[in-house]
């Protein structure tokens, strides 16, 4: 589903930019100038086009050969969407005019606007179905994502045993897929319809990225304390201290710009939001966390 929607965005961007665009092709899109904090907060919406990259982690348990075939799957993904999203980000860029930017940026539907000029009204209707496509191919990625993660927090402990039922019939977690299916349903019946899609996706999205960015953080921090304390025959100078090192810095970057300058109401409240919602979490561990969580975690890695 999600390819085919792939497939048109990479027509029409192919289109745009071998017929030149608007104005020509042009290096000046991948030149970096004026201020700079602008491309920490680019940033937010980058790692945001990249969340979920890592979903297949969560599968692990289902692979029959997880630690060739789950780091294939993330490299892989890293890869594929840098360069869906460099091509399509530049064809918009000269599909507009490298002096019509700001054109760009207070368009409401920009890659329809590009498919009518481009290759005509068809085109647009297409890509509207393929935006369809797309969004309920992510929502369904997220929920998978998210289902498992409770599956897995469930059979470490951390929450109830329920969630770490797997239904074979269906091959999946049933009861973790249906709790984050009617969490969906009641967040959208308690502020999507009030506040409108728009408002609640662009709130929801800055807390998810700010949150992705943490986490992201922690996991170089911790693949650092892993490797050299847990794992030290399989530490690595290279892979597992300058890489997460190498990650740390460059992630804190887009974090403080959207922390500094305080930003305006309500995304102000959102760092305090994600700060709540990690305390919760680490209050909950304090309560439920099983002795055995972290050997239980080393067998099943090593085995």
């Amino acid at each position: 589903m999600e390819m085919i929607s792939i497939c048109i965005l990479l027509i029409l961007s192919l289109v745009i930019i071998f017929s030149g665009g608007k104005s020509g092709n042009s290096i000046t899109p991948f030149l970096v100038k004026g201020n700079t904090s602008g491309i920490g907060q680019g940033m937010i919406f980058a790692i945001l086009c990249f969340a979920g990259f890592e979903g297949s982690s969560t599968i692990a348990g289902q692979s029959s050969n997880p630690k060739r075939s789950i780091p294939f799957a993330i490299l892989s993904t890293i890869i594929g969407a840098a360069a869906f999203y460099l091509i399509v980000s530049y064809a918009q860029v000269i599909g507009f005019g490298v002096s019509n930017i700001s054109k760009l940026a207070s368009s409401s539907a920009p890659l329809d606007y590009l498919g009518v000029i481009y290759m005509g009204n068809s085109m647009a209707t297409i890509i509207d179905f393929a935006t369809l496509m797309s969004c309920f191919a992510a929502f369904l990625g997220s929920v998978n994502a998210c289902a498992y993660m409770l599956f897995a927090l469930s059979g470490k402990q951390y929450l109830p045993k329920s969630l770490s039922k797997f239904d074979l019939k269906l091959s999946s977690p049933k009861n973790a897929v249906n709790t984050t299916s009617i969490i969906c349903i009641l967040l959208y019946i308690l502020i999507g319809i009030p506040f409108g899609p728009e408002e609640i996706y662009a709130s929801l999205a800055e807390i998810g990225a700010i949150s992705l960015l943490i986490v992201y953080l922690l996991v170089c921090l911790g693949t650092i304390f892993y490797f050299k304390n847990v794992s030290k025959e399989h530490f690595s100078v290279p892979r597992h201290l300058i890489v997460p090192i190498v990650g740390f810095v460059i992630l804190l970057f887009p974090l403080w710009t959207n922390l500094y300058p305080v930003p305006k109401f309500p995304s102000n409240l959102y760092p305090y939001i994600v700060a709540l919602w990690i305390i919760i979490g680490w209050v909950i561990s304090l309560f439920n966390h099983p002795k055995n969580d972290l050997s239980s975690s080393l067998i099943d890695i090593k085995n």
